[in-house]
């Protein structure tokens, strides 16, 4: 960034340039993984934020959770979508997404 606050994308993409013909190619490699592992952790988290809000929800308000469309299918794939006690059920769906 530049004294001003603007992004100075030139002097980003030369430094970036530089680094990149320093690393050899067992390191261009490693990079890479680590890349595509960002890439899965980054889907992993957003799954972990959906998960938890329809458990928030239920906490909340036991009723929610029958107004949310994808719960209450997973819940009737589960055989559990009639029973008045959904909670433990709903924990371990979002533990196993956390997890």
């Amino acid at each position: 960034m530049a004294l001003n606050g603007s992004w100075n994308l030139g002097i980003t993409t030369d430094a970036l340039r530089r680094l990149w013909v320093q690393m050899s190619r067992r390191q261009r490699r490693q990079f890479f993984r680590l890349l595509v592992l960002m890439f899965f952790g980054a889907i992993a988290e957003a799954a972990t934020l959906g998960a938890l809000l329809p458990f928030l929800a239920r906490i909340a308000d036991p009723n929610a959770v029958g107004d949310q469309s994808l719960v209450s299918r997973q819940l009737q794939g589960l055989g559990l979508a009639g029973s008045s006690d959904n909670f433990l059920p709903l924990l371990l769906l979002f533990s196993a997404v956390a997890v």
